[in-house]
């Protein structure tokens, strides 16, 4: 159906064709499409959602509109460090890598 993660997944890709071929307006229409769909089957707060933020500000970065790429951009990273502390929380300590990764992104966002 429209609202399934696999739908998603399937406008991120016709996104990817068409940011391919230069038709930055296309894909971000269809990024946006995935993103929505993302958001109401997985959430704000999932890799998959993340993922097609970053989608979104690769075509922005390449249409020259840095700021809001970077927006977007940091919208992933924002998703991304909040879910690696999620999963490194819920990892029994003798099978945690070392911590000191996040820890520097952490840093880097202050």
């Amino acid at each position: 159906g429209e609202q399934h993660p696999d739908t998603g997944t399937t406008y991120g890709s016709m996104g990817r064709v068409h940011h391919d071929l230069g038709d930055f307006n296309t894909a971000l229409q269809l990024y946006r499409k995935a993103l929505q769909i993302r958001l109401a089957t997985v959430g704000d707060q999932h890799h998959d959602t993340a993922a097609v933020y970053a989608f979104i500000g690769v075509t922005h970065d390449n249409r020259g509109e840095h700021d809001r790429a970077m927006q977007m951009y940091f919208k992933a990273l924002q998703i991304m460090l909040t879910t690696l502390s999620l999963e490194l929380k819920r990892t029994p300590p003798s099978k945690r890598d070392d911590d000191s990764a996040l820890s520097a992104c952490e840093k880097a966002l202050k």
